[in-house]
C-alpha cells in the first residue's frame, strides 16, 4: 500500500511545521507508481455536474478533496505552483505576463518533471503549458528541460481549432478540436509509455472551460463562451446557469467590496446562461476525453500501479458579485476541484482535510521517492487520510500585477484563507476583505470593519505579514488557533465600522485582460 504523509494532523501535539517537515511514505524502490495528472482550465467546483465520467471512474473509485484550493487563482501563476510546490513569491511566477509573470519567470531545470526524472521517470505532456510559452527550438532543443515527450499548444491557445502544437518540435496545426487532440495523444502516450519498464509521469492539460479569446489578441480578455465541439452544440441547450440562484449572484448591495466591484452594473442573467451552456457544452468533451484516458489506461499493464488526479487550474465567478472572471479571493475562484483515485486508495470517499495548488508537487515527488530541487511550500496530502476532521491551516492567497508603475511591489492584493475566514488586502490604497463563511457562506458581508472581528481581522493581517515572505518550512509553520469573534448574535453583523475605501488604483484588477 501507498501511504502519503502518514502524520495525523488532528494530534493537538504536533505542530504545523512538525506536521509536514518530514514526509512519509511506504513505497519500495522499483515498483514507483506511474501517475497521470489531467486538469483543465477555469473550471468551478459546481461543474463538476457536468463530468459525470470524472465522478463515475475517479470519484466513485477514489477520493474526492472538497477543500482543495488555487491559491494564486490566475492559469500561469497556479501552473507555476503545480510545478514548484512553492508560491508566487519562491517561484517568481505571479501574473501570466509583465516584468513579474508568464513563462519566462519560471525556473524549468528545477521543476517537477525534472525532480521525477532524475528518480528514474519517464515524463510526458500534451495540451495547455504556461502563458508566454513559444515552443523550444526545434533544431537545437526540441524539448523542454524535464520532459522526454513534449507536445505543448503554442499558437491560438484558447482558439480550440486552428491551434498549433510543439509535437516534439515537428510543429503542426492538428485538425481535431483542441479536448479531442489532447485526450487522444494522452491515450497514445499511455499505451506507449506502460509498454516501458520504466514508471512514468503524464500531464494532460485541456483548455476547456476556459473561454475563447480575440483571434488576433489573445490578450484582449478571453470572456467569450468557449467553442463548443459540434456534437455537443445542443446538448445544454434549456440549462440556466446554477450561479444566478445563489444571493452572490448581481449582489444587491456591493458598498462595502472594492471600487472595481462596487462600481459595476449588473451582468445580464442571460449572458451567463449563455457562458455557462457553452462551458458545459466545452466540459462534456473533457468528460468523454478522461474516459478515453483512463480506458487506455485499464487496457495497459500499468492499470494496478497508477495514480490519476483530476483538478483544474483555477476557478471562475459566473456573476457573482457582479463579476465575470477569476483572480480574486472569493470562493468560486479559489476553490477548485480534487479527485484522485488508483493505487490503494479508498474507494468513493470524501476527505475535507485542507489542501492546495503548491501540495501536488510534494505529492507526486514523495510517491514517486524523488527529491525536489526547491524548498517547497507545500506539503505531501493525506490521500489516504478519509476523516471529516477539518484543519487549521492558514493558506496565502494573493495576486500578482503586470503593470509596476500602478502596483509597484509587483502585487495586487495579498491575504491569507483558512477553513472559516477569507482575508485580503489590496497593496494600493490598503482596502480590506475579510469573510466569516461559516456565517456567511456567500461572502456577502465584508465585516473587515465590523468592531466584533476587530481581533479576528489583526490575526489574519499578522499571519499575512508572517507568509508572504515564507520559504519552505516556513510556510507551514502552525500558527496556533483564531480567536473566536466578539459577542456575536445570530442576526448577520451589523453596519461596517468606517474605513478606508477602495483607492482607485486597486482596481479593475491586473490581468483581467490577459488570457489565463
Amino acid at each position: 500500500p501507498v501511504v502519503v504523509n502518514a502524520v495525523d494532523r488532528s494530534d493537538p501535539g504536533l505542530s504545523g511545521a512538525a506536521d509536514v517537515a518530514v514526509p512519509v511514505t511506504t513505497y519500495e524502490p522499483g515498483v514507483q507508481p506511474n501517475i497521470v495528472f489531467i486538469s483543465t482550465d477555469d473550471m468551478t467546483l459546481d461543474e463538476m455536474r457536468y463530468l459525470p465520467s470524472v465522478r463515475r471512474l475517479l470519484g466513485d473509485e477514489g477520493v474526492t478533496f472538497t477543500e482543495f484550493t488555487a491559491p494564486q487563482p490566475l492559469c500561469c501563476p497556479s501552473r507555476a505552483q503545480l510545478l514548484t510546490g512553492q508560491y508566487a513569491q519562491n517561484n517568481g511566477v505571479r501574473a501570466n505576463s509583465g516584468p513579474f509573470g508568464g513563462y519566462d519567470r519560471l525556473r524549468p531545470e528545477t521543476a517537477l518533471p525534472v525532480w521525477l526524472q532524475q528518480a528514474g521517470y519517464r515524463t510526458a505532456m500534451v495540451g495547455k503549458y504556461l502563458n508566454g510559452y513559444k515552443g523550444a527550438d526545434a533544431r537545437a532543443n526540441p524539448l523542454e528541460v524535464g520532459w522526454d515527450h513534449w507536445d505543448p499548444t503554442i499558437k491560438q491557445i484558447y482558439q480550440y481549432q486552428g491551434y498549433t502544437q510543439h509535437n516534439d518540435g515537428d510543429r503542426f496545426r492538428p485538425r481535431a478540436y483542441h479536448t479531442d487532440y489532447v485526450a487522444r495523444r494522452s491515450a497514445t502516450l499511455v499505451r506507449q509509455l506502460s509498454a516501458e519498464e520504466t514508471p512514468f509521469f503524464l500531464w494532460t492539460s485541456f483548455i476547456g472551460p476556459h473561454g475563447r479569446c480575440p483571434v488576433r489578441n489573445e490578450a484582449g480578455g478571453c470572456r467569450f463562451p468557449p467553442v463548443v465541439a459540434q456534437r455537443h452544440r445542443d446538448l445544454y441547450g434549456d440549462l440556466v446557469a446554477r450561479a444566478r440562484a445563489k444571493p452572490s449572484f448581481n449582489e444587491r448591495d456591493v458598498s462595502d467590496k472594492p471600487f472595481f466591484i462596487s462600481r459595476r452594473g449588473r451582468i445580464p442573467p442571460e449572458r451567463i446562461d449563455t457562458l455557462q451552456r457553452a462551458r458545459a457544452g466545452a466540459l462534456a468533451a473533457v468528460d468523454e476525453g478522461v474516459a478515453e484516458i483512463v480506458d487506455a489506461l485499464r487496457a495497459s499493464p500499468a492499470a494496478s500501479n497508477t495514480l490519476v488526479v483530476f483538478t483544474s487550474d483555477n476557478g471562475y465567478l459566473m456573476g457573482e458579485h457582479r463579476y465575470q472572471g477569476k483572480i480574486l479571493g472569493y470562493d468560486e475562484s479559489v476553490r477548485v476541484p480534487l479527485v484522485m483515485a488508483g493505487l490503494d486508495l479508498p474507494q468513493g470517499v470524501t476527505n475535507s482535510r485542507t489542501a492546495a495548488m503548491i501540495d501536488l508537487a510534494p505529492t507526486f515527488a514523495e510517491l514517486a521517492g524523488a527529491t525536489p530541487l526547491v524548498d517547497v511550500d507545500g506539503a505531501p496530502i493525506p490521500v489516504t487520510s478519509v476523516g471529516g476532521v477539518s484543519d487549521e491551516r492558514t493558506l496565502l492567497i494573493q495576486a500578482g500585477a503586470a503593470n509596476l508603475s500602478r502596483f509597484p511591489t509587483g502585487w495586487w492584493f495579498r491575504g491569507v484563507r483558512t477553513t472559516r475566514y477569507t482575508y485580503v488586502r489590496y497593496e494600493r490604497g490598503g482596502f480590506e476583505e475579510l469573510y466569516d463563511r461559516a456565517r456567511d457562506p456567500f461572502e456577502l458581508r465584508n465585516v473587515a470593519g465590523d468592531v466584533r472581528y476587530e481581533r479576528i481581522r489583526d490575526a489574519l493581517a499578522g499571519r499575512t505579514a508572517a507568509l508572504v515572505d515564507c520559504l519552505g518550512v516556513g510556510c507551514r509553520i502552525d500558527l496556533g488557533p483564531l480567536p473566536p469573534p466578539d459577542e456575536l448574535p445570530d442576526e448577520p453583523p451589523g453596519e461596517r465600522r468606517s474605513g478606508p475605501r477602495p483607492d482607485r488604483g486597486a482596481g479593475p484588477e491586473p490581468g483581467a485582460r490577459t488570457p489565463g
